[in-house]
């Protein structure tokens, strides 16, 4: 789906040949000056600081930047190994799911909580709790995971709070397109979203006599959805029901090298991680189910805890990618069992609902879970998990919302203020986090040390700002020391983000060197990464 996807790109990038760089360029100038209009337009008053105006400063300073970049231009030539346009077109397609992402989470989070400010707040902050930032500068397909995860989400949330029939249509529509973009997360998506949808309807009465006239057929639109996905796998395995990626040893898609073996298969504790292509038929796609929904059981609590917390691989963990998930699961039980008030019947409808959208993601891969801990990222990795960041970060973010919400009659909350003290933590925080790890070297200079380095930040963050919430609810300090704890836990995610986007994505074969000219001199001057090798 993602080379498809990536064809207008390719055929921009083919207008400009080998210069096709400084049309990104001239993009990445011109961004902030449409932005400037765009907002003197609807927001005005957003581009004044009392009566400052920041209309000239803001085009001025683009206009230097681009100067700036076009003295310091080269193109991009298409003969080294590692630079194809293919691969430009791939990676310029992940960069525009990244924005359209952005663009789904702050409207899942307006039609949630109806306040543009704080949307923006959820919006930086789920942004930040996630590694979206890496995965939107490579050719991984895991941006695009993740955009149409985000689409299913935005359509399920705008379903409930709306009760439009339509957009559970399109809802299931998209959960066929996330099929083919990842089969087993489209799956999973589309099962526990139909026991969701099903349950909801059935639970109201008043949906009942609608549900069994018109809202019984949402569903069916996932097969709709899904029909490039089956034409994909009718042309590539000849079965519509078998992915293509079972086609690893597939004669016209395999690889072999000088001594016979299969480039890309792997041998760990005996099992090879290369599958041939199903015969064909229904038996086929239940035998690739029974695999898919297959796990080690004994191991199974073990590898949860690993994957979430402290995986055995030194990887970093999903809870620590991701610790809005724990202010979730502490903060929305607690003020649910102290003052359900607070908590509308569509509140605890879309709660219910982020639970179940990240229970599946977690479910597609419980096959792997294994892998995901004790991998170092050959075979499965938790790279996998990516999809989950969305629903378990909008669930800490509704129980952010309803601490705000249930003070907000005894002490003035301004949204727009904390959400431009995120912004200030982000470019305060973030380089001084990073600054310290690249000077003290606190756990080692290599990957597993710089794991470590943010993995106890963000565990001592949670602690602080899970007991900062308990004294507000106490009322012994201030709602903004709680806000105060939240912001700075959100900007260590994103400060592990930014070493993994500088230190890591250039030896990815798979990425792309910066586009931007600046930021590559800034990063060839100032950052050295020494690479093993191979």
């Amino acid at each position: 789906m993602l080379p498809v996807l990536s064809l207008p790109a390719l055929k921009l990038f083919s207008l400009f040949g080998e210069q096709f760089r400084f049309f990104i360029v001239l993009l990445w100038s011109l961004i902030p000056i449409a932005m400037v209009f765009l907002v003197e337009k609807y927001r005005p008053k957003w581009l004044k600081i009392g009566e400052i105006s920041l209309k000239w400063p803001v085009i001025i300073t683009a206009f230097a930047f681009m100067l700036l970049n076009i003295l310091l231009y080269y193109p991009f030539k298409f003969g080294t190994w590692d630079s194809p346009q293919e691969v430009a077109a791939v990676v310029f397609t992940n960069h525009i799911l990244f924005a359209l992402t952005a663009v789904a989470i702050f409207l899942i989070c307006r039609y949630m909580f109806k306040n543009d400010w704080y949307s923006v707040f959820g919006t930086i902050a789920c942004m930040s709790c996630s590694s979206y930032l890496f995965w939107a500068a490579n050719c991984k397909d895991h941006m695009l995971t993740v955009a149409f995860t985000a689409f299913v989400i935005l359509f399920m949330v705008r379903y409930i709070t709306s009760g439009k029939v339509l957009d559970a249509f399109f809802a299931f529509f998209l959960m066929g397109m996330l099929a083919w973009a990842r089969p087993e997360v489209g799956a999973a998506v589309f099962v526990f979203s139909l026991v969701y949808y099903l349950g909801y309807n059935l639970y109201k009465k008043e949906n009942r006599s609608e549900f069994f006239r018109l809202k019984i057929f949402a569903p069916l639109f996932t097969v709709l959805g899904a029909v490039p996905f089956f034409i994909n796998n009718l042309y590539v395995t000849g079965n519509p029901l078998v992915p293509t990626f079972y086609v690893y040893l597939q004669k016209h898609l395999s690889a072999v090298d000088v001594n016979g073996n299969v480039i890309g298969s792997s041998t760990i504790n005996n099992v090879s991680y290369s599958v041939p292509a199903p015969s064909g038929g229904i038996d086929s796609f239940v035998n690739i189910i029974q695999n898919q929904m297959g796990f080690q059981v004994t191991t199974l609590i073990y590898d949860i805890f690993g994957v979430l917390l402290k995986p055995e691989s030194e990887n970093i963990g999903v809870g620590v990618v991701c610790p809005l998930l724990f202010i979730g699961i502490v903060i929305l039980p607690v003020l649910y069992f102290r003052n359900k008030s607070i908590f509308s019947d569509k509140d605890i409808s879309l709660i219910i609902f982020l639970l179940f959208a990240a229970v599946a993601i977690w479910a597609a891969y419980f096959n792997r879970i294994h892998g995901m801990n004790i991998s170092h990222g050959v075979i499965p990795d938790i790279r996998y998990m990516t999809p989950a960041y969305l629903p378990m970060g909008l669930l800490g973010i509704f129980g952010v919302f309803s601490v705000f919400h249930k003070n907000k009659n005894t002490e003035t909350i301004n949204e727009k203020k904390i959400t431009l003290a995120m912004v200030a933590s982000a470019l305060t925080v973030v380089p001084l986090l990073i600054i310290v790890m690249i000077f003290k070297h606190p756990f080692g200079a290599n990957y597993g040390g710089y794991t470590s380095f943010f993995m106890y930040l963000v565990y001592i963050m949670v602690f602080v700002t899970i007991i900062a919430f308990i004294l507000v609810e106490m009322k012994i300090i201030s709602v903004k020391w709680f806000i105060i704890s939240m912001v700075l836990l959100v900007s260590i995610p994103l400060a592990w983000q930014i070493v993994m986007l500088f230190f890591y994505s250039e030896a990815k074969f798979n990425g792309y060197s910066f586009w931007i000219p600046f930021i590559e001199n800034l990063y060839d001057s100032s950052i050295t990464v020494q690479k093993k090798p191979l």
